[in-house]
């Protein structure tokens, strides 16, 4: 361990570090929505809640909406930040070459929001 660049440490910081194993072959139960692992298979969604979800390692999920030009979107996932660190990216539908917004915190959910959608199509969600 070593402490953050620029951290002034006392000259002795106690701290606690836990490591824990799995076996090689931990099982993941897929939701209802596979498979949307990637941007050419999306499932394409109304607004509203969608719950028990899952998502297993090595595999995105993707979620497409439907809007007009100059509508807006909020999007929020929430989850245990400690059973996995999720991200949260809008791509445009004539661009998926980088995110149109993107959430990227450390923290137990994200929230993303983009006001007046430049393009009418189906938005991709990751």
């Amino acid at each position: 361990m070593t402490p953050c660049p620029g951290a002034n440490p006392a000259s002795s910081t106690p701290y606690q570090l836990l490591i824990e194993k799995n076996g090689g072959n931990v099982s993941c139960d897929d939701d209802a929505f596979e498979p949307n692992d990637s941007i050419n298979e999306p499932i394409t969604l109304e607004p509203g809640l969608q719950d028990n979800l899952t998502l297993c390692q090595g595999n995105d999920d993707w979620f497409g909406i439907a809007l007009n030009a100059g509508d807006s979107i909020s999007i929020e996932i929430d989850f245990t930040h400690n059973n996995g660190d999720l991200e949260l990216s809008l791509f445009r539908p004539d661009d998926q070459s980088q995110p149109l917004n993107q959430s990227l915190t450390r923290t137990d959910n994200e929230i993303l929001g983009f006001s007046g959608v430049p393009v009418s199509g189906i938005y991709q969600i990751r």
